[in-house]
C-alpha cells in the first residue's frame, strides 16, 4: 500500500514500502485524480499535490535515482519529501528517520 501526506507548506511526503519511488508517486497521483473526479470542487491543497506529483514524475530520471539510492527501489520502508522551489523545479530528500 502506498501512502502520501500533504504538509501545510505544500510539500508532499511519500511513504515507500512495497513499491519503488516511481510506482509510489504514480499510485499517489492516481488516488488524487480519483479524489478530484469524485468531488465537485477539489481543494487547492489537492490540486497543488497533484501538480507537484505530476511535475516530479515528468522531470525525474527514475532509473538513475533507483540506481543511486537503492532504498528507493522498493521493499524497504522510507519516506521521501517532495518540494517545489521558487523556480518551479521539484526537489526531493529523504524525510524523517529514513
Amino acid at each position: 500500500m502506498c501512502h502520501c501526506e500533504l504538509l501545510p507548506n505544500g510539500d508532499l511526503v511519500l511513504h515507500l514500502e512495497d513499491f519503488c519511488i516511481q510506482n509510489t508517486a504514480k499510485r499517489a497521483r492516481e488516488r488524487l485524480v480519483a479524489v478530484c473526479l469524485e468531488g465537485d470542487d477539489p481543494s487547492a491543497e489537492t490540486e497543488c499535490a497533484l501538480e507537484l506529483l505530476t511535475a516530479f514524475l515528468e522531470s525525474t530520471d527514475f532509473a538513475e535515482l533507483r540506481a543511486r539510492y537503492p532504498r528507493l527501489s522498493g521493499g524497504s520502508v522510507c519516506a521521501v519529501r517532495l518540494h517545489r522551489g521558487e523556480d518551479a523545479a521539484v526537489s526531493w530528500r529523504f524525510a524523517g528517520n529514513s
